[in-house]
């Protein structure tokens, strides 16, 4: 995936850039390994954008929503799996640099370490008409100095 990193969670590693979720160390007695630092984070959940024209890729935001994380899955509505695959990218051109979503498989976008992303820079094309993604933003949340 340009411009970060697209994790499918039910998959391992392959040519495409997509990986699984790697379990987290843990010592013999099954406490953790490792020290993790807890980060706090503004969440914001989008309604669905979806695409009624499958030839035709449409931006994920008008507007510019910058974010170090999301999760995406394929989805008519909230509670709706698409019925067939969505492709997302960082092109306005029809299937040029798309990654597949799954129906209903949640998939994840990191920034590189210390980056953002924005979704506005971010295209999704259908293979069914009315398919679409329901998408949550993370990001760092605002301190006050």
């Amino acid at each position: 995936m340009q411009n970060g990193v697209l994790i499918q969670a039910s998959k391992g590693q392959n040519s495409d850039g997509i990986h699984k979720r790697q379990p987290v160390a843990c010592d013999d007695s099954g406490r953790l390994a490792q020290t993790i630092v807890p980060t706090q984070l503004t969440v914001e959940t989008l309604a669905v954008v979806a695409n009624a024209d499958p030839a035709t890729p449409v931006v994920l935001s008008g507007s510019a929503k910058w974010f170090t994380q999301a999760i995406i899955s394929g989805k008519k509505d909230q509670t709706t799996a698409n019925t067939g695959i969505v492709y997302i990218g960082g092109s306005s051109t029809n299937g040029e640099n798309m990654e597949e979503v799954l129906p209903g498989t949640p998939y994840f976008i990191s920034a590189p370490a210390g980056g953002a992303l924005n979704l506005a820079d971010f295209y999704m094309d259908v293979a069914t008409a009315n398919d679409g993604l329901a998408i949550t933003l993370f990001k760092p949340a605002e301190t006050s100095s």
